[in-house]
Order: C-alpha cells, then sequence, then structure tokens
C-alpha cells in the first residue's frame, strides 16, 4: 500500500481495529498505566477509556475516571484539560457548564495549535446543542470539527454529529454540506 493512499490505509486500520476488542484494550490501558506507576501516561488512558464509556452510554462509570483524572492530576501537579467533565457535560445537556469548558479548553489549547483540544470543544458543542434540539448551532459547530477528519479521535465523531443535525435541521442545511462539495 502506497503512503499516498490515505483511504487505502485507512480502509486497512479500520480491518485492523474491528479485530481489537476496544473495550478490553481501553480497560488494559488504564490497568498497565497504574501498575507501572506511569503517572504521565495514566492521564491519557483514563481519557481514552473515558471516551469509549461515552459512547457505550456508561455515563455513571464515566464521571468515575473524570474523578481519578483529577486526583492523577493533583498528585503529580499538573493541570489537564478537561477533556472528560467537557463531554460529560454535553451528553447530559449542561449548557452552562459546557460554554465555561469550551472556553477554557480553547484558552488553553489553541495557543498550543492543539487540534484534537479544538476538535473535542466543536463535537462537545454538536452533542450539546443537537440535545437540546437546537440543530442550527449543532450543525454549525459539527461542520467545523468534521472538517478535521485527519484528526482520527474526534473528526470522524463530528461526521456523525453533522450527519444527524443536517437531517434534523432540514434541507437548507444539507445543501450546505461544509465537508468539501454539496452532497445531496
Amino acid at each position: 500500500m502506497a503512503a499516498a493512499d490515505p483511504v487505502g490505509e485507512l480502509a486497512v486500520l479500520w480491518r485492523a481495529a474491528a479485530t481489537l476488542d476496544i473495550d478490553e484494550l481501553s480497560g488494559r490501558l488504564v490497568e498497565v498505566a497504574r501498575a507501572a506507576g506511569s503517572l504521565s501516561e495514566l492521564p491519557l488512558a483514563l481519557t481514552v477509556r473515558m471516551y469509549l464509556l461515552f459512547f457505550s452510554g456508561e455515563l455513571t462509570a464515566a464521571t468515575e475516571l473524570i474523578e481519578d483524572m483529577e486526583m492523577t492530576a493533583a498528585a503529580i501537579g499538573s493541570t489537564q484539560t478537561p477533556f472528560g467533565a467537557l463531554g460529560l457535560a454535553a451528553l447530559q445537556g449542561h449548557e452552562d457548564d459546557v460554554t465555561v469548558l469550551v472556553e477554557s479548553t480553547l484558552r488553553e489549547v489553541t495557543p498550543r495549535g492543539e487540534g484534537i483540544g479544538i476538535t473535542t470543544t466543536e463535537w462537545a458543542t454538536a452533542v450539546l446543542y443537537g440535545g437540546l434540539g437546537r440543530h442550527d448551532v449543532a450543525f454549525a459547530a459539527a461542520g467545523q470539527g468534521a472538517q478535521h477528519l485527519d484528526n482520527l479521535a474526534m473528526g470522524p465523531w463530528c461526521l456523525v454529529e453533522l450527519i444527524e443535525a443536517a437531517a434534523r435541521a432540514g434541507s437548507q442545511h444539507r445543501r450546505a454540506w461544509p465537508c468539501g462539495s454539496s452532497r445531496r
């Protein structure tokens, strides 16, 4: 497979990923980081696990990991971007919390050029407003995030939110497709 064929490469990666038990793998990642005492790796492992739990609808278990992450950050004297709290607040429809978390996250990640952080705020905004029935706002936020499909952690999830917002917002949004050419 040539490096110039990103679609082919993605197909291979998705086939490989389909053979993995991502639930088991993410749990093992947290286990290994804890067992090794690797406090610098634990926040990333917790975040991966947390988002898997979000997408599985297991918000109570994800909340426990958010608390674990906050304690870990405090123990090592680090501040962590609040991706867990942001995702949870969006899924629970807490508009005020999401607004504050998006603003603080963008202040933190934008100067560093941290694309995943920016895309995560767009996903969270889309989820929040889609859940609150404000599909125009969800469409705009998801459209921004879906332009970054190369960010495999959150870009594709923005695309999912974009499709839902377009379907619920009406035909004018389907004609204004932000991901390349207009699609119908």
